[in-house]
């Protein structure tokens, strides 16, 4: 049996669970200092650890390891780490809009996008999936 869903009923869902991920995302059990830190002392396998922890939050819209299903959420896996980063900043910066992607970047610190941006860098698109613009 197949199940179909509108597009309106995809985005009533996102709509629904965006912020529930965003409240997530914001229950850490490190403290907040106000600090950032540098990603220049971490070593690439401790940033890329935490940028797997932190794709749970993309992983509703672009799928497992950045690999989307839905024609409207583009495929993140396998897409040049910096591109990555300066789409992600746009989008919490407001330089570029999309309501959904504002509210979940709008936590994510520098660390956190050049982490996630580094994690969906390094996975690989499966040839079988049909890359999406993003």
């Amino acid at each position: 049996m197949t199940y179909r869903c509108s597009r309106l009923g995809k985005y009533l869902v996102a709509a629904l669970l965006v912020p529930g991920i965003g409240w997530l995302s914001a229950c850490s059990d490190a403290p907040q200092t106000g600090v950032e830190l540098s990603t220049k002392d971490e070593s690439p396998e401790v940033l890329l650890a935490h940028g797997r922890q932190q794709s749970r939050l993309c992983l509703g819209c672009h799928g497992p390891r950045g690999v989307s299903n839905v024609k409207s959420y583009p495929s993140l896996a396998g897409k040049p780490q910096e591109h990555l980063a300066r789409e992600l900043m746009a989008f919490r910066e407001g330089t570029r809009e999309n309501p959904l992607m504002s509210s979940v970047v709008k936590s994510l610190s520098d660390r956190d996008i050049q982490a996630l941006s580094l994690y969906y860098s390094q996975q690989n698109l499966p040839l079988s999936v049909q890359d999406h613009a993003l």
